[in-house]
């Protein structure tokens, strides 16, 4: 606590069995000079401890001291206590005083500001008193109402500049969100159209694939199909046999034994072999023949033909 100029450590002012503030609650002060709440001197009274009869203990230095015979009362008042609650008082009712009267006080010294109002720019301390004015000698003064309108008029100026900061910020801001905005849009069209050529393309070769597919298959299928004709044509072959004129039926494996044979005795033309058959029916029977397949001639025209007789002696 500071009271013009001159401080108290607070726990000075502290009651020794509430560890309270004594000052606004009536302290009392022994002989030993320490000062207690006369309502905490009269509860140690009425439990009965720290005394024998009429005898107690200090709560705080332990030495013994005899009640008064008017109580706790009896004990005098701490005068350094009451001048300090009589001054502080008074200061607050001073304070509160200028304040009802729309007065600028000293926060410090709490005595009644100069008038002008002066406010000190080095320690940035208004409604300096007299006293103050001493204490900041060396310090720049000037009048509150100036130092006020400087203020004012730097804080609407810094305002400004933070408002015009701002809307540069939101504009630069509104530019990028349209140029991202834009970007995007480019970016997404030029991925749609390639998306769309390139499906175009693969579907287009897909289309010419798939053409040339068919048209493979469908070649196979022509050659499947006359091979497979092909095919039947020689199972009715294989599972019949051939008749010669004159009177000579073979079978197929005959055939193809007499090939064998022939290759193999590298006979190069069949006029001879043919010729044995003639000296047997008594004349030239041509080198071509005609077969009769099922009942049926099918194999060459041929322009030299048997006379009927011999006809039907080479049926007999």
């Amino acid at each position: 606590m500071s009271i013009d100029g001159y401080f108290l450590p607070v726990q000075d002012l502290q009651c020794g069995i509430c560890t309270e503030s004594f000052v606004n609650n009536d302290p009392r002060m022994l002989p030993c000079q320490h000062t207690f709440c006369l309502n905490c001197l009269q509860g140690l009274k009425d439990k009965g401890k720290h005394f024998s009869r009429n005898s107690f203990l200090c709560p705080v230095c332990r030495k013994s001291h005899q009640w008064p015979n008017s109580g706790t009362k009896g004990f005098p008042k701490n005068l350094l206590a009451t001048s300090l609650k009589a001054t502080y008082q008074s200061k607050t009712t001073a304070v509160s005083s200028a304040s009802e009267r729309n007065l600028e006080n000293c926060q410090r010294h709490f005595q009644q500001a100069i008038n002008p109002l002066t406010v000190c720019k080095s320690c940035r301390q208004k409604n300096l008193c007299l006293k103050c004015l001493t204490e900041h000698a060396t310090c720049s003064l000037e009048p509150y109402d100036k130092f006020s309108q400087e203020y004012d008029e730097n804080r609407k100026r810094i305002q400004e500049k933070v408002k015009l900061y701002r809307d540069n910020i939101n504009d630069e801001l509104k530019s990028l969100l349209s140029q991202l905005k834009t970007a995007f849009n480019d970016v997404t069209k030029v991925v749609e159209e390639n998306k769309n050529r390139l499906e175009g393309e693969i579907m287009k070769k897909l289309g010419s694939c798939k053409a040339e597919a068919d048209s493979i298959l469908s070649k196979q299928e022509n050659e499947f199909s006359d091979l497979k004709s092909a095919e039947e044509k020689i199972d009715i072959l294989l599972s019949t046999k051939l008749t010669f004129y004159p009177s000579l039926s073979l079978s197929i494996g005959s055939l193809r034994r007499e090939r064998d044979n022939e290759q193999n005795r590298k006979v190069t033309t069949g006029a001879g072999y043919w010729s044995s058959y003639s000296n047997r029916f008594g004349r030239n029977i041509p080198f071509d023949t005609r077969v009769i397949l099922n009942g049926s001639p099918v194999g060459s025209q041929y322009s030299e033909s048997c006379t009927s007789s011999e006809t039907d002696k080479m049926k007999s």
